[in-house]
């Protein structure tokens, strides 16, 4: 929730002016955040419940993406800001754009062939391995869809306001990393090795318990039973 602190003696503002300046940001931010509808490109959630989403996205997936979008104000909404949650899978590097070296079906390294910038699992990078750009898939890797898989770049940052069009939440581990590594990686393993395991046991728990039978005839096996 937001709770505004401005740097009054900065600004030039009594405490009484910051008091109600604060206040007012926080009435106006809280007709926006509160209303699923005014925030959530999709609107399914509030504010705060895009952040849960967000952090548990980051959590299982490596990264999240945030993409703001533009919609049209209207009476009950002054304000034209949404944010859209894209998930990791949908970051990717567009196949026209992949490296014939790369066994990955995915293409994760590849190159823009306008820019030469280098392309990597849907990260391009300028020449000072700056991030420039985003791509992302209209659909989701392995979806069974009739939609034909289309990416769009999005830049960065936008060239008249220099503020970001898209938001990266990760956790770098390592220099020169550009997307995120689950924190599940390390248990990945071991817990298809148990799921494996316990799938064996149930299976076999579920043969012995099968009852077999023979039945036994004095009669002419030739016949007709």
């Amino acid at each position: 929730a937001l709770k505004s602190a401005i740097e009054r003696e900065i600004l030039g503002l009594s405490p009484e002016g910051a008091k109600i300046w604060q206040q007012k940001v926080e009435a106006e931010f809280g007709m926006w955040a509160s209303k699923k509808q005014n925030c959530d490109a999709i609107g399914v959630n509030n504010f705060e419940g895009l952040q849960q989403l967000a952090l548990k996205a980051w959590l299982m997936s490596g990264d999240v993406f945030a993409l703001f979008k533009r919609y049209e104000p209207n009476v009950l909404n002054p304000y034209s800001l949404r944010i859209h949650l894209i998930e990791a899978d949908r970051i990717s590097t567009p196949m026209k754009y992949g490296s014939t070296t790369t066994p990955s079906p995915r293409f994760a390294e590849g190159e823009n062939p306008e820019n030469k910038n280098r392309i990597y699992d849907g990260v391009e990078i300028d020449g000072h391995g700056q991030i420039v750009a985003f791509y992302i898939r209209n659909t989701h890797p392995g979806e069974r869809t009739l939609e034909k898989t289309e990416w769009t770049r999005v830049k960065a940052y936008g060239e008249k306001t220099g503020l970001p069009n898209i938001l990266q939440v990760m956790e770098s581990e390592r220099p020169d990393q550009y997307r995120g590594v689950t924190y599940l990686a390390q248990v990945i393993e071991p817990l298809l090795q148990l799921r494996r395991y316990t799938e064996s046991e149930l299976m076999a728990a579920l043969v012995q318990s099968f009852f077999t039978a023979w039945i036994t005839t004095k009669t002419d096996s030739s016949d007709i039973p």
